[in-house]
This record gives C-alpha cells, sequence and structure tokens, in this order.
C-alpha cells in the first residue's frame, strides 16, 4: 500500500470510527438499561437492535433516506415506544418530502417523550413547511415558555402570524416582549419591518424614532432612520439626522453622500455640481464616487450637453487619485463617449500601466484603438492581451480583425478559429465571431454564402460599436442600403467615430 493511500485508509477508517461513538451515544435513547439483569450485560436482541440503528445512521449519512426508513420502522417494530426512532424517522420523511407521514413521527416521538425540545422544533418545522401556520403557533408558544431569553422563538411566533395575515397578534406579540424589556433594536426593527409591510407610515416612523431615542449614538439605527425618512421625502428630518450622523462619525459615506444629495435639492443646483462636490469630498471612496458617476456615463453620447462638465469631473477624479487605475479608466470612458480617441488612448494606456491585470481595461482600450483607426497598435495591444488573458475571447477578435486590416487575412482566419474553439457554445460570442468571419471573408467568399451566414445574427446581442460598424459593411457590400445605414448608425450610438461612419452613412 502507497503511502497515499495508507493516509487515506486511515482518515477513512478514523471518520467510520467517529460516526460509529456517536451512533453508539445517540443508541442510548433506545434502550433502555434498567431492564439488564447486570450492568453491561447485553442480550443478542440488545445487539442487533444497537445494530440496526447503527446501519440506519450510516444510510442517511450517505443520503440513502430510503434505505434508513425502511431500517428505523423496524426498529420501531421492535420497540413501539421508541421516541428517538420516531424522531429520526420523521428527519428522514423531510429529506424524501413526506411531510404528512414527517407529521406523524414527529408527533409519535413527542407522544412519548414530550419534554424533548428538540421533537416539537421539529414538529413547529414541519407545520411551517407545510403551511400549518395556526398549528406552528401554540407549539413555538410552549417552546417560549421553556426559553424565554431565545428571540428566535419569538420572531418565528411573528412569521407564522404573518402567513396568516394576521398583523395584530403579530405586532402583539413583539410589543409584549418589548413591554418587558423595553426598547432593543431587535424588536423594535422587526415591528417598523411590519408597520412598514402593511403601509402604516406614521406607526413605522415612531417606531424608528423611539429606537433613535433609546439608542441615540447607534449609527446603524440613525441611518436607518435616515434613509426611511427620505424614502418619505421627509428631507429636512433626514438633513437632521444625518448630520446627527456625522457629529458621532466625520467620515461616514452614507450621511455624507446622503447630505449632500438633499442639501443640493433644496439649492436647485443641477445634478452634476452635486456630483462635482461629492468627487471633490475627501470622506468618500473612490468606489462611491465611481458608483456615482456610472449612470451619467451610460447616458453619455458624443454630442451631449453634460460632456464638458464630466470631462472636468473626470479630470478631478484623477488629481485625487493619480495612481489608481479606475480614475484613469473613467477619464478614458468619459474622453471615448465624447468622441475624443486620442486622449481617451493616453487615459487608457495610463490605466493599464497601473493595472494591467484587470481585463475591462483592455478591452475598453482595443475598442478605442479601433476608433483611432490604429490598427498596428490595436494588432500589438491584442497580442499583449492574449499573453496576460489567453482564455479571453475578445483580444483574438480584436487581434483577427487588425490582421485583416493590416492584410493579414490567413492569420487572422486562424486567430477567429481559435477564438471560436475557445468561445465554444457561449452564446455571448457567437454572433460577433459570425459578424467578423463574413467581413474577413467578404471579397473571398460568394454573396449568397455571406447573406447564409449573416442572417443568422442577432444584433440585440452585439454591444459594441466595432461589430455593428462592420455589420453595416457587410451589408453595404450585399446592397441593402437600409441595414447598412441603421448597423453605422447604432455604431455612432454605441461611441464609434462620427465623422467616419456619417462618411460611410453619406451624411
Amino acid at each position: 500500500m502507497t503511502k497515499r493511500n495508507f493516509d487515506k485508509a486511515v482518515i477513512l477508517n478514523l471518520n467510520k470510527q467517529l460516526i460509529i461513538a456517536g451512533f453508539i451515544v445517540l443508541s442510548s435513547s433506545f434502550l433502555s438499561f434498567n431492564s439488564f439483569a447486570q450492568a453491561g450485560i447485553y442480550s443478542e436482541s440488545d445487539i442487533e437492535f444497537q445494530d440496526l440503528f447503527i446501519q440506519a445512521q450510516l444510510e442517511k449519512q450517505k443520503g440513502n433516506y430510503d434505505k434508513e426508513i425502511k431500517i428505523l420502522k423496524q426498529i420501531i417494530k421492535r420497540d413501539k415506544s421508541c421516541h428517538a426512532g420516531y424522531y429520526e424517522l420523521s428527519q428522514a420523511y423531510v429529506k424524501t418530502d413526506d411531510l404528512v407521514s414527517a407529521e406523524k413521527n414527529a408527533k409519535k416521538a413527542i407522544q412519548f417523550d414530550d419534554n424533548n425540545i428538540w421533537y416539537k422544533i421539529l414538529l413547529a418545522d414541519i407545520y411551517e413547511a407545510s403551511t400549518q401556520y395556526k398549528q406552528a403557533i401554540p407549539l413555538l408558544k410552549k417552546l417560549r415558555v421553556t426559553d424565554e431569553l431565545n428571540f428566535d422563538y419569538v420572531d418565528r411566533i411573528v412569521n407564522n402570524y404573518m402567513q396568516l395575515g394576521d398583523h395584530k397578534n403579530a405586532i402583539l406579540t413583539l410589543q409584549e416582549i418589548e413591554n418587558k424589556k423595553g426598547i432593543t433594536p431587535i424588536v423594535s426593527l422587526r415591528m417598523f419591518e411590519i408597520y412598514d409591510s402593511i403601509g402604516n407610515v406614521e406607526k413605522a416612523e415612531l417606531t424608528l424614532e423611539k429606537l433613535a431615542e433609546r439608542f441615540p449614538k447607534k449609527i446603524q439605527i440613525l441611518s436607518r432612520q435616515a434613509h426611511y425618512l427620505m424614502s418619505l421625502e421627509k428631507n429636512e428630518k433626514a438633513v437632521s439626522i444625518h448630520k446627527k450622523i456625522l457629529e458621532l462619525d466625520p467620515s461616514n459615506e452614507f450621511a455624507t453622500l446622503s447630505l449632500n444629495r438633499l442639501q443640493s435639492r433644496s439649492e436647485s443646483s443641477s445634478e452634476l455640481a452635486d456630483l462635482s462636490k461629492i468627487i471633490r469630498n475627501e470622506n468618500i471612496s473612490l468606489d462611491n464616487k465611481i458608483k456615482e458617476l456610472m449612470p451619467h456615463l451610460s447616458r453619455m453620447s458624443s454630442d451631449g450637453e453634460d460632456n464638458k462638465m464630466l470631462q472636468a469631473i473626470s479630470k478631478d477624479l484623477i488629481e485625487l487619485y493619480p495612481n489608481e487605475a479606475k480614475s484613469y479608466a473613467v477619464r478614458g470612458d468619459v474622453l471615448f463617449y465624447s468622441s475624443d480617441y486620442v486622449n481617451a488612448e493616453k487615459a487608457y494606456s495610463r490605466a493599464i500601466e497601473l493595472d494591467d491585470r484587470k481585463y475591462s481595461l483592455w478591452d475598453q482600450w482595443m475598442i478605442n484603438l479601433w476608433e483611432l483607426e490604429s490598427y498596428n497598435k490595436l494588432e500589438e495591444v491584442s497580442l499583449e492581451a492574449i499573453d496576460y488573458f489567453p482564455n479571453q475571447v475578445n483580444p483574438l477578435i480584436f487581434n483577427s480583425i487588425a490582421l485583416t486590416k493590416n492584410n493579414g487575412k490567413e492569420e487572422a482566419k486562424e486567430m477567429l478559429a481559435e477564438a471560436s474553439f475557445i468561445s465554444g457554445d457561449n452564446i455571448k460570442y457567437k454572433d460577433q465571431i459570425i459578424v467578423v468571419s463574413c467581413w474577413i471573408n467578404i471579397n473571398l467568399i460568394p454573396t449568397q454564402e455571406i447573406k447564409n451566414e449573416i442572417i443568422k445574427v442577432q444584433e440585440d446581442r452585439l454591444t459594441t460599436a466595432i461589430h455593428f460598424e462592420l455589420l453595416g459593411d457587410i451589408y453595404h457590400h450585399l446592397s441593402d442600403v437600409s441595414k447598412s445605414k441603421s448597423n453605422w448608425q447604432k455604431a455612432i450610438e454605441y461611441g464609434g467615430s462620427k465623422n467616419r461612419l456619417n462618411k460611410k452613412i453619406g451624411v
């Protein structure tokens, strides 16, 4: 036996011994030792009984619940008062989704041992799983009597009342706890959630207000209160709460961002002016600043009214974070969608210098190089990206496009074949590869063959200007003026060079 196999055998043997040891301890629930004439003396029947029990547990560990059930039934047949047997049988039925049999056996277990809380917890679980909420409530109330400090029972009682649509008793249950223990976050927040869910705004607001008064220095509670007030558009109150938060924690980002927005609304300033203040605020992280910027970037167009303001904001971002790739990436995106591809290339290049392991940066850089018509650089950068990210498909596609422009069509076909191989059945790349393949072969294969391929493309799965432009070129070759122009126009909408594409459209 090799050392590796020996070690494996030892581990398996130890695990088996531990499992069996656990089963033997549990098996004491099945045996009535008082019936033995002498301690330590077991009859053959007793040993068989224990053995059945261990077999059942082994089947349970293996997930063979049907076999486990058969063995447990044999155990109960031998001892009809074996409460642990009924409990195990109930659990096995739960595993097989037979909740009727599970309930029956859980009740049997309780019948023979009414003091075991685990039997009652199991029955409560079964009641809830089978939507018997009315039956679950009294059982959970009995369990709560045995452990009043356990909020889990209270929460489950409340949930069952809520499932029945009985909001009144759900609230009364929580108020009973509050009357005994005073105001606590766990109870008050649960009450707030219920009031909020049933649209009782006044009670929901009051509950949070009382909680905040009880815990005036708990930022999490104050934040919850402020957020709710903002949702009700009670902005003056929300501003007051945010100021309290900032007194406790001057660097709190949630309060800083929210206060900035609320105060800006009252001053009737523009969204981008507000954003400029956020960018310059040192108490807000770069990630949160970018998060605030993203909705504006997604709405950018080459001649948008806000472009100059966004360019200024992205410049501020670089000044504040000169060594962060993210700030240059944002700057690059702003310039790209402003059609300033020359300066966008500089920003993307710097972003890659700072973080060459983030693939999305390479992707945008390559797209920008296409718009610059810098095909030699695109070939060079895409090859570098292939080295860094050998399992990424796009660098291979971009490289094949660059090679085609640089009169290397045969090599371009090889690269595209590699892209197709790596992408496999990934639907994300299927249409891109068809478009690029037809474009590479536009003058090499019969027109009908191109038509047969291009009709397979689902245009709603294309997401970059480059692929819409190539698709427009293909339809132009096929003399479909309408489709060629519509795809070139889409390329412009996705950030493509307006000058180049408008020439193709004939504008």
